[in-house]
């Protein structure tokens, strides 16, 4: 999360020059924030580890957003022990 960061600030001159109309800060940002909130809830839920009780799988993959710009992310599921069920998954966002 901290390149993600990084690459936004760099963009921006440290956000001193902002530039809304740039869609892949703000898209990037977006993006950011709303892993961050998914990565918060997972957080919160405090639960305990116990016995193995599933599988935890990394995805890296490439696409195209609405705006036609293409951007690479990581997503991360948990799946259950059959491997028949995701439990919880979440984006990050790769600069």
């Amino acid at each position: 999360m901290q390149v993600v960061t990084d690459t936004i600030m760099k963009r921006t001159d440290n956000m001193s020059r902002f530039n809304p109309a740039d869609h892949y800060v703000v898209s990037l940002a977006e993006r950011q924030m709303r892993s961050m909130a998914e990565i918060r809830s997972l957080i919160m839920q405090g639960d305990k580890k116990s016995e193995f009780s599933g599988w935890k799988v990394k995805i890296d993959y490439q696409c195209v957003d609405a705006a036609g710009l293409p951007y690479r992310s990581e997503r991360w599921c948990f799946i259950d022990k059959e491997g028949r069920q995701v439990y919880k998954s979440f984006e990050l966002p790769i600069p």
